[in-house]
């Protein structure tokens, strides 16, 4: 126990956010004996929503009600991804970024459908279609590729990989392959991008701990 109590790690409820944490709770076990440590799920407005990120605020939609649990003490650690975290918002006021793990591999990949021919972008033929849900990734693909055709799609990686294989709307997937190592699913990658090719977002591959300042 820490100071005769459980410590409280808060993240989404989505696969990835929960192995993540799962795995600071097990970092942490190791450097305290007998630590009692708990995993609260919290799914947030980003989750939710299904329509463009923006009407909700930008990507900040999936840190606020963990933030607000942190803050009232809900939880005592708040786990991100630090990709997800806004870079022109400050942080909850009286909150710190306490600690990151190291930085995992920060390439973007392409995953195809089960059962497709192709092995690469240049495999693609004109008029794919190509789904993903950022607009740093549709940006770079459609200036290295104007012919394709880029969709939306939303969801936890999971979700996203089953709607591939079984909608067959689109042709390849652009994910991140730090992601699909989290859970599991690295051998679905079928081309990893050079950093040339996939510029990665600010803070990919780095899990972020977030807590109160004034918490010793």
């Amino acid at each position: 126990m820490l100071n005769g109590r459980r410590l409280h790690l808060g993240t989404r409820t989505s696969p990835m956010a929960m192995a993540q944490a799962h795995r600071v709770r097990d970092l942490l076990a190791g450097q305290v004996d007998g630590l009692d440590v708990e995993v609260v799920g919290i799914q947030t407005s980003g989750d939710v929503w299904r329509g463009d990120l923006a009407m909700l605020g930008g990507k900040g939609a999936f840190l606020k009600e963990i933030d607000k649990a942190l803050l009232m003490g809900r939880i005592d650690i708040a786990v991100h991804c630090l990709k997800d975290v806004p870079g022109d918002v400050p942080l909850a006021v009286g909150t710190v970024i306490a600690a990151y793990l190291p930085r995992e591999d920060v390439h973007d990949v392409v995953v195809f459908p089960e059962g497709s021919k192709c092995g690469s972008l240049a495999e693609l033929p004109p008029g794919s279609k190509v789904a993903t849900s950022a607009v740093r990734r549709k940006a770079q693909l459609l200036r290295a590729r104007p012919d394709l055709h880029v969709d939306r799609i939303r969801g936890n990686v999971n979700t996203r990989l089953a709607r591939l294989d079984a909608e067959q709307r689109w042709d390849a997937m652009i994910l991140a392959r730090a992601g699909l190592r989290r859970i599991g699913m690295e051998h679905r990658v079928g081309q990893v991008l050079s950093l040339e090719e996939m510029c990665p977002a600010v803070g990919a591959g780095i899990i972020t701990l977030h807590t109160r300042a004034d918490d010793e």
